[in-house]
């Protein structure tokens, strides 16, 4: 409990009220994207469902004839898209599943198109990026605006480093008489007190979940990321590009490397005509096929920058994925790399995000995911609650400072200037917060008030509540 005697309060009381506005700030900052991010990243943990019923009519046909050549489905289907190339296409155990190819058209945005095997019949013809379970991605990590979005998911996701770090902090028990309010919320409190505990309890007990799911997203982010890479380049500690990518997926389509961008269209005329020294795409997916490697495949003709067939599986669970090079006349393995072959920070990276998206142990990995999802909308409904309950009419409702002790610079030095020089997001907007409130704030007393930086009464019988 914050005792203060008069106008002299405890320096403990001072920095628990500090930590209280911190937490106050952060989660009216947080609590939005918190909500948009739960909903939208459940969604995603069923993107192989997703994925599969969205392309249940193009499996399984009733073909009307024999099977075309790839090489021919291939054409019908670049002809579809004017001036595209060929990616690659997804290989498909049965034969009777419509093929699934990616094109680059023009504009460099990937196109995947779906043709019949046996009469090349054009199903579909869609961007990459408007399948659903791909709109629920860059909804979930741009919010569907490209790099400014990256960044304010990113920055949203620095500032909840900042709220859980207080509200462990507001969390901590002052004195252990019971476990009430600590391990389990006291639901015969009634009022105030039960959301409190609801939110305190269910946040101490998702506080880690939230931390790894915060962290395990960084390196996908656009500012800190980009750092990392830059990072992982100087360190040497591989000649191979990551597989992970933090551009955002609205611009990814036109920053592709290089095997999009020097792939020529793969049925050239002249080349046809004279043959070429290599097996053909009927032979290679065979081959392929006999990998039995972790869907969705993905196969791709040789190129100049490489000569070979590259075959690579694509798992959400990513520790399963692998790539192998087919000698482009023969089809032997040139060269096979498994998920054990990459650096150590791509497997830490990859195997973070196969856990974050729900992929890497099965159900009981989506389950988790979900129950943190609903836990951090719990938490987000009862601090919004509680907020409703405390707000004074025509104020924001935030913490008022406690006493005249200055520990204020302290705390930066501390916590805020530490974790702002490693999340440059976080750094940049804390020094614009404190530049507004040290150079702004002063000649605005209305907002001031408005905002409860002015001093207040030292506590209140409410406010003392959230000590427990």
């Amino acid at each position: 409990m914050i005792q203060s005697v008069g106008s002299t309060v405890s320096f403990t009381a001072s920095v628990y009220r500090m930590v209280w506005r911190w937490h106050f700030y952060a989660g009216l900052f947080c609590l939005p994207f918190i909500v948009l991010l739960s909903i939208s990243g459940s969604i995603y943990l069923f993107r192989p469902q997703i994925e599969a019923w969205a392309d249940a009519p193009f499996n399984h046909l009733q073909l009307n004839g024999a099977v075309q050549s790839v090489e021919a489905q291939i054409a019908a289907g670049l002809a579809a898209v004017p001036n595209s190339r060929l990616k690659g296409i997804e290989v498909r155990d049965d034969p009777t599943d419509a093929t699934r190819i990616i094109a680059i058209d023009p504009s460099a945005a990937e196109i995947r198109i779906i043709v019949r095997p046996d009469d090349l019949t054009i199903l579909n013809v869609q961007p990459v990026l408007d399948q659903l379970s791909m709109v629920v991605r860059r909804l979930h990590g741009e919010l569907l605006v490209g790099t400014p979005g990256a960044i304010l998911v990113e920055l949203a996701a620095s500032w909840a480093l900042t709220m859980i770090v207080t509200g462990l902090y507001l969390w901590w028990p002052s004195r252990l008489t019971n476990l009430g309010g600590i391990l389990y919320p006291r639901f015969g409190a009634g009022g105030r007190m039960v959301l409190k505990d609801i939110h305190g309890v269910t946040g101490f007990w998702l506080s880690f979940m939230a931390l790894f799911m915060l962290i395990s997203g960084l390196p996908w982010t656009k500012v800190w990321g980009d750092g990392f890479r830059e990072l992982r380049r100087m360190s040497r500690v591989s000649t191979q590009s990551p597989d992970w990518t933090n551009v955002p997926s609205s611009e990814h389509a036109v920053h592709q490397n290089d095997l999009a961008l020097a792939l020529a269209t793969w049925l050239d005329a002249g080349e046809q005509a004279q043959g070429s020294n290599r097996i053909s795409f009927d032979q290679a997916i065979g081959l392929a096929r006999q990998l039995h490697l972790a869907s969705p495949v993905m196969i791709s003709p040789p190129i100049e920058k490489r000569p070979t067939w590259l075959v690579k599986a694509e798992p959400q669970n990513r520790p399963q994925g692998r790539t192998v090079e087919l000698n482009a006349a023969t089809g032997a393995i040139s060269k096979d790399l498994p998920f054990s072959s990459k650096p150590w920070i791509d497997r830490i990276v990859a195997t973070g995000v196969a856990a974050h998206e729900g992929q890497l142990f099965g159900w009981p990995n989506v389950a988790l995911g979900l129950v943190a999802a609903a836990g951090f909308l719990t938490i987000a409904l009862s601090a919004m609650l509680m907020w409703l309950r405390r707000r004074p009419a025509g104020m924001l409702g935030a913490p008022t400072k406690l006493g005249s002790v200055r520990i204020h610079a302290v705390a930066f030095v501390i916590f805020f200037f530490v974790l702002g020089m490693l999340l440059p997001t976080f750094g940049m907007s804390l020094i614009c917060v404190l530049g507004f409130e040290r150079f702004v704030l002063p000649f605005w007393p209305d907002a001031q008030q408005w905002l409860g930086l002015g001093s207040g009464p030292a506590i209140n019988a409410d406010a003392a509540n959230i000590s427990g």
